[in-house]
Order: structure tokens, then C-alpha cells, then sequence
């Protein structure tokens, strides 16, 4: 999935290119940062990235809200204020979790 396609019809203010170095030397948006540090973290507060990046608060959660409507995060809002965004897990067909079920059904069934 190209994110800067999916962001370019919907952002007022370009995003910027954040130079990641590290593997492969990569050239990322902040976009790209944020989805990363979401999948390793499994969630993080709004504030974070608006620290992170220096941007308005107000932008910040429009991409993440962006991600959110592709299916990528989720934006959860606590009762007290804060804005958490938390990776959306993706679903591994014929992962473990498959393999245990199929057996299971296999055991009820006397396949074994």
C-alpha cells in the first residue's frame, strides 16, 4: 500500500520527509514513521507523535484518523481527554491459530 497516494487527496499540509537511517538508509514520511512505531509499540498516545513530529495536535490526529478509516489503527478516546492509537492485528490464515482449530474440529469429528 502506497501511503502517500492515500494521503495526497486527503491532507491540507504535504507531509514531510523524515530521513530514517538504518536499514537500507530509507526516506520515510512521518506517516511511515508513526505506522512503524505502531506496529512495534502495538498502541501509543496522540501526544506522542505530536512531540515527535512538532506538529499541531489537530493534523497529527487527521492522519491518524486517515490510517484508522483504511483499517490500519484504531483511535480510541478516553473518558479523561487522551487519544490513543492502537495497530490494527492483522489475521493469519493458516497461522497457529488455524492449525489449533482445524485440529480441534478434527478431534470432534474422530479424524484422528
Amino acid at each position: 500500500m502506497n501511503l502517500k497516494k492515500l494521503f495526497k487527496k486527503k491532507l491540507k499540509k504535504p507531509l514531510k520527509k523524515v530521513v530514517k537511517h538504518g536499514f537500507g538508509g530509507e526516506i520515510l514520511t512521518e506517516v511511515d514513521v508513526m505506522l512503524s512505531h505502531l506496529k512495534q509499540k502495538k498502541k501509543e498516545d496522540l501526544k506522542f507523535f505530536v512531540k515527535k513530529f512538532g506538529e499541531e495536535e489537530k493534523l497529527v490526529e487527521e492522519w491518524a484518523k486517515t490510517l484508522e478509516s483504511n483499517g490500519l489503527i484504531t483511535v480510541d478516546y478516553t473518558p479523561f481527554g487522551k487519544v490513543v492509537l492502537k495497530i490494527v492485528e492483522e489475521k493469519k490464515e493458516g497461522g497457529v491459530e488455524e492449525k489449533k482449530k482445524r485440529e480441534e474440529n478434527d478431534e470432534g469429528n474422530g479424524k484422528n
